[in-house]
């Protein structure tokens, strides 16, 4: 059962993506938190392991030092691209008593009928992306802003800056060891500088191709289109500590987690 949605304790994510994270265009745009501080390990190497019991689970183990600062919680930077599995995972992380922060749901939050940047989005994109019932038009939007690279910036100036300043005012008043934040376009954003940590979620295409036409009514066609705009997993690891290869069952996924979530507890000391 999923928890309630608070932020001292465990924060529930939603499964879905965030319009404006599945249908991007990588570019070089850096949106850095300049205010924290961090330290980097060793960046993740394809030779090292956990232990030789988890041959899909890839991380540095370098025990990560305390940054100059003041600073309540640790963050790892949860990401992965569309059908990876990093919302199950997340999920996943929740279940097991750690605080974990979504973009995707803060972004769903933002935009509630009524609250101000579902109205600046509004006056942008017409009333056509808006319900009968006021919601968004989350798909009548994400159609629009997927061929218009421009109009997608203009609707990430919008949500970007207050999803970080949500995101990042959650963290400030956790009192724990870590949390883990999802983010879609963690590395796309630069937001991967601001964590103390990455986790990368890897799956093989035609197993991201077979979940995606399975559970949100996509053709082949729709989810090639979307992943040959997003970055590949082999970019992602570039910018890696941590690796989680989704290539297999929910068990397998679950005890890999399993696995990261005693190394982070290990690694992550205040």
């Amino acid at each position: 059962m999923v928890r309630p949605h608070h932020f001292a304790s465990n924060l529930v994510i939603d499964s879905s993506h965030s319009i404006f994270s599945v249908f991007r265009q990588h570019e070089n745009e850096v949106y850095l938190r300049q205010s924290f501080g961090y330290h980097r390990s060793s960046r993740y190497h394809k030779d090292s392991k956990l232990s030789t019991d988890t041959k899909h689970i890839h991380t540095s183990c370098m025990r990560v030092c305390k940054p100059n600062m003041n600073k309540n919680c640790y963050t790892i930077g949860l990401t992965g691209g569309i059908g990876s599995g990093k919302s199950t995972a997340a999920n996943i992380f929740s279940n097991l008593g750690i605080s974990v922060l979504s973009a995707d749901q803060i972004s769903r939050e933002l935009v509630t009928p009524g609250s101000p940047h579902l109205k600046q989005i509004m006056d942008v994109f017409g009333s056509d992306i808006q319900h009968n019932d006021g919601s968004l038009d989350r798909k009548g939007l994400a159609k629009i802003v997927f061929n218009d690279p421009e109009r997608l910036k203009i609707l990430e100036s919008i949500l970007h800056p207050p999803i970080r300043k949500y995101m990042w005012d959650a963290v400030s008043i956790l009192k724990e060891d870590y949390c883990i934040l999802e983010i879609p376009l963690l590395i796309e954003t630069g937001q991967h500088q601001t964590v103390d940590r990455v986790l990368v979620v890897t799956c093989d295409p035609n197993t991201k191709i077979q979940r995606l036409t399975r559970t949100r009514n996509l053709t082949d066609k729709d989810v090639q289109k979307i992943m040959s705009v997003q970055l590949s997993d082999q970019q992602r690891i570039q910018y890696a500590h941590d690796v989680l290869e989704n290539d297999g069952s929910l068990e397998d996924l679950a005890k890999q987690v399993k696995k990261f979530q005693t190394l982070y507890s290990s690694l992550f000391v205040l």
